[in-house]
């Protein structure tokens, strides 16, 4: 874009008035990046490559914001939550939100498939839920989509 950060055209846009919603497109995980987005009122923040069906939920989103609908933004708690993940804490949540099956986290990341049992569990006690169902609805409050398979 020139030299000018997507977090900087965002605070322009707003400084200019704009209440349009942003989704956030990225080349890389970056959580602070995205915490900052999703604070400013960014109603996704997804991964390139993006799948069409995340494009497609994001511009759904953004559309019911635009209709007054409240629960299309990110809830901040729950993202400040998330934010405090570890980078592995991260990938493995990102992997369960892809649908990947433990063995298939542990191989992606190069670790035993009981470090991400492990690592699930400190997900569930850090984001204080108790099933992966939960987890994800979570994961899902917070703007967080899967990557591609």
């Amino acid at each position: 874009m020139g030299g000018l950060g997507g977090l900087e055209l965002q605070r322009r846009l707003i400084g200019a008035g704009c209440r349009w919603p942003v989704i956030v497109l990225a080349a890389r995980d970056d959580g602070p990046v995205a915490g900052h987005a999703i604070e400013n009122g960014a109603v996704a923040f997804l991964l390139k490559p993006v799948r069409r069906g995340e494009l497609l939920a994001a511009l759904q989103r953004g559309e019911q914001y635009l209709c007054g609908a409240l629960d299309a933004v990110p809830d901040l708690e729950v993202l400040h939550r998330i934010s405090a993940l570890t980078p592995r804490e991260r990938e493995v949540l990102l992997g369960i939100l892809d649908g990947r099956f433990n063995k298939e986290i542990a191989a992606a990341r190069g670790v035993s498939e009981s470090a991400v049992k492990s690592c699930r569990g400190k997900l569930r006690k850090k984001l204080k839920v108790r099933t992966v169902a939960e987890l994800v609805l979570l994961a899902v409050r917070a703007g967080l989509t899967g990557r591609r398979r």
